[in-house]
């Protein structure tokens, strides 16, 4: 097996870091995308698959989007998740599908919680047309309309977000509880979490022409507001999505992570008939 750490340019300037493990001839690649300020040596759940993909001569490529890390300094700007824009991850995909693209032609997106996220956004708005399925695995729901309805935290969290700004402190960070405790700007806030809903996953999965599984576990749904229900949602608003739930699995699927393998592998395996050692 060969390892190689890699660096990659996006179209808009910035220098993005990740590591390639290939065996000797891979049938595909998988770029692992990591959740909310982590990165691409520390997602509990990348880190978890990369070995179960490996073993089936799978190539993978951990990645860092320009949200890696809660804070992170670039060219004497700040980034990572406090400051990102989950927009700009089309281009952090560009470069890291024509990076792997070159070595291995047939790319799988593989991203955990706002890296699911980004694995769908990206390809219904910028698809690479190396890329041949995507799987979401705990994609959080990005729904203002639903937030607003069933969370008066959120409520009051996205009125404090707009005062800021309309304060001039858009740029501001705010150490916020809802959906999750992090950092991030007001203007950050409004702008993942807004009323144009561009990150709904359930708006975004109709417009996804690529063959795409959708994982989640029976704890995060019980107890997140942004995944209640979410499996019954998928697949009423997209019934060729595949949807798979992990019963007993929380948002980074502790002591469930053998399964949430087996199932990823099986489905990689269903989208290459000639071969199914994928």
């Amino acid at each position: 097996m060969k390892m190689e750490l890699w660096q990659v340019t996006t179209e808009d300037g910035l220098t993005l870091d990740g590591c390639w493990q290939t065996p000797e001839t891979p049938r595909a690649a998988v770029i692992l995308l990591h959740g909310t300020g982590s990165n691409f040596y520390s997602s509990a759940v990348g880190n978890a698959l990369a070995p179960v993909l490996l073993e089936r001569s799978l190539a993978v490529l951990r990645i860092n989007t320009r949200g890696h890390d809660l804070v992170a300094t670039q060219g004497g700007k700040r980034r990572g998740a406090a400051y990102e824009v989950v927009d700009d991850c089309r281009h952090d995909l560009k470069a890291w599908c024509d990076r792997a693209a070159r070595e291995v032609p047939r790319v799988f997106l593989v991203g955990h919680s706002l890296g699911a996220v980004k694995a769908v956004y990206s390809q219904v708005h910028a698809p690479h047309p190396g890329v041949v399925g995507v799987v979401a695995i705990s994609p959080p729901r990005l729904a203002y309309s639903w937030f607003h309805e069933h969370a008066p935290e959120f409520r009051d969290t996205f009125a404090e977000a707009q005062q800021r700004i309309a304060l001039g402190r858009g740029n501001e960070l705010m150490d916020v509880t809802f959906p999750l405790p992090f950092l991030t700007t007001a203007a950050g806030y409004v702008e993942k979490y807004g009323p144009d809903e561009r990150y709904h996953l359930l708006n975004l999965l109709p417009q996804l022409k690529l063959p795409t599984m959708v994982v989640l576990g029976t704890k995060e749904m019980e107890g997140n507001i942004a995944f209640r229900g979410l499996d019954e949602a998928v697949r009423a608003v997209h019934p060729a999505v595949t949807v798979e739930v992990v019963a007993g699995a929380d948002h980074i699927y502790n002591g469930c992570r053998r399964q949430l393998g087996d199932l990823v592998l099986g489905w990689l395996a269903a989208q290459n008939p000639v071969n199914a050692e994928v």
